[in-house]
Order: C-alpha cells, then sequence, then structure tokens
C-alpha cells in the first residue's frame, strides 16, 4: 500500500479508531453491518465504521497499521494485517 493512493475495501466491515493505541487492542473488520454498529454502540458510538466496496485515501502508514480519509470525511486508523491472506484480498487498490 502506498501512501497518498486511493483504496477500497472489497470485503467486510472495518471499525476506524481515533489512534493507533486503541486499534492494536481492538478487533478491527468485522463480517456483518450488525456486528459493526453493536460493537461501536458497545463502545458509546464513538467508533465509525466503513462499509464494504468504500473508498479511501492512505494518509500514513506506521507498519500493519494505517490512518486513513474515509469517502465521508472521516479520519482514523485502522490495523491491516498483511501477514494474513484475507486481508490482502479485501482491499484493492483503485486506479484514478
Amino acid at each position: 500500500m502506498n501512501v497518498g493512493k486511493l483504496y477500497q475495501f472489497k470485503e467486510y466491515f472495518w471499525l476506524i479508531y481515533p489512534s493507533k493505541d486503541i486499534t492494536a487492542v481492538r478487533l478491527t473488520a468485522t463480517i456483518t453491518g450488525v456486528q459493526a454498529a453493536d460493537y461501536s454502540k458497545l463502545l458509546n458510538g464513538n467508533i465509525p465504521y466503513i462499509f464494504p466496496n468504500s473508498l479511501f485515501l492512505l494518509l500514513e502508514q506506521n507498519g500493519s497499521f494505517i490512518r486513513i480519509l474515509t469517502n465521508n470525511g472521516e479520519v482514523g486508523w485502522i490495523h491491516i494485517r498483511e501477514d494474513k491472506e484475507w486481508t490482502k484480498d479485501c482491499i484493492e487498490e483503485v486506479n484514478q
């Protein structure tokens, strides 16, 4: 993945955290929107999530943690497990 490039989540709902520290200890991807909404509610509704087929701009990368800007204007961190095949298959670069 490259900073400044546009990407798309092909699968799953991804929770977007305000910091890398929180991202490191929390669930990152969920299977359904209901799970994402429920998890966000558990955290007082402060954790937005992004839907499959949503676009994001990669703002910063620190190892497996990436800071993104979503197509809804939200900025936050997600954890991409590049050592796991399922995460590699979930994100694709969008040709501009």
